[in-house]
């Protein structure tokens, strides 16, 4: 085996001289190898050696990115296939353990005859959507209270309807879009149900329509809501403003603005005077797009010129400017009768109306 081994080795010796004295740049000549499969071997880990040093380390980069971004996907459709396997026997446990919740339940409540229903109270709720609406509804249902909640076509599928709280789920029609449907409606449910009371848990652009309701209940049922020109005034910001400054409270400077005119003048009038005072510039009306943008006053002209391009600041949809004051914000709502408070709450504000301090 030794000899064998010197005499290969001495051959090899032979043909790199052979390649060196035939070609001076020192290429090698391809020859026949007395081994093909050690020989086979070298040329395929030499050509992968080859390929891997030929290859742009951007065209690298780009296949690992590709497998960076293919790898959730894929997984995300995995997992979609999987529950799409899964939904018939997990919506078969749902309608099973539903079922059995609705039948224990049932056989904890009190038989609902004729008689039943007629010896509680029936109470109207609006505003089904919003969870302040659902906590009226508890506390109505604590005292014994019938709970009707009502809410618009548009949020029909809402998880208050399924509360044990609420007796019954109606829809309306969208009051601001047909007002005398809505009104219609309210009335038809209210003689239905011989409701005592109207709660209006409204949003702030049903607020006015709510307040309307009061017009065509019958004389047995008493509406929560002021009177609905007490209630325009005090959705209107700068009517509030001027009728709690007539009321002798200390109120922000608050100004209508009736054009984009008006708002660049009146922003030229604060830089003019340089004032350290910032005014915020917002809609009257409920604007959900716009209600936490707290654009301030006074500031280069040009920002003014672009936040304003897209905004429809006109006599029938007037905006306002109101000095912005520092310190805690609080928000608070009671509840009066005849002079005398039956609720009250205050609690630290907050701008998305999400997370309360009481």
């Amino acid at each position: 085996q030794a000899s064998m081994g010197r005499a290969e080795g001495a051959a090899v010796h032979d043909r790199r001289q052979n390649v060196n004295a035939s070609d001076p740049r020192g290429q090698m000549h391809s020859e026949p190898s007395s081994s093909p499969s050690v020989s086979s071997k070298a040329a395929s880990s030499l050509g992968a050696y080859e390929d891997a040093m030929l290859t742009p380390s951007s065209a690298r980069a780009t296949n690992h990115a590709l497998v960076d971004t293919l790898a959730p996907r894929m997984w995300c459709v995995a997992c979609l296939a999987g529950l799409a396997y899964i939904a018939p026997l997990l919506i078969f446990c749902s309608l099973t353990l539903s079922a059995m919740s609705g039948l224990y339940l049932r056989g904890r409540e009190p038989s609902r005859t004729t008689s039943t229903r007629e010896s509680r109270r029936a109470v109207i709720v609006t505003g089904g959507k919003m969870t302040k609406a659902l906590e009226v509804c508890r506390a109505l249902k604590a005292q014994g209270c019938r709970v009707v909640l009502l809410e618009t076509s548009k949020y029909w599928m809402v998880a208050s309807r399924f509360s044990r709280n609420i007796d019954r789920f109606a829809i309306v029609p969208i009051p601001e879009q047909d007002p005398k449907a809505y009104l219609a409606a309210v009335k038809r449910i209210v003689e239905e149900e011989s409701a005592v009371a109207f709660v209006p848990v409204c949003s702030p652009v049903a607020s006015q329509y709510d307040a309307l309701v009061a017009n065509v209940l019958p004389s047995t049922c008493l509406s929560w809501s002021l009177e609905a020109s007490a209630v325009r005034k005090l959705d209107d910001k700068v009517t509030f403003a001027q009728m709690a400054k007539e009321a002798g409270l200390p109120m922000p400077e608050t100004l209508r603005m009736r054009s984009r005119d008006a708002v660049l003048e009146f922003n030229r009038k604060l830089t003019a005077e340089g004032t350290q005072a910032r005014f915020v510039l917002k809609s009257l009306a409920y604007d959900s797009m716009h209600r936490l943008d707290m654009f301030t006053l006074p500031r280069p002209e040009e920002d003014v010129l672009a936040y304003t391009a897209g905004l429809n600041i006109t006599e029938s949809n007037p905006w306002l400017v109101q000095e912005m004051l520092s310190g805690v914000e609080h928000s608070s709502c009671a509840l009066v009768r005849d002079g005398r408070v039956l609720a009250f709450c205050d609690n630290e504000a907050s701008i998305s109306c999400f997370n309360y301090t009481y």
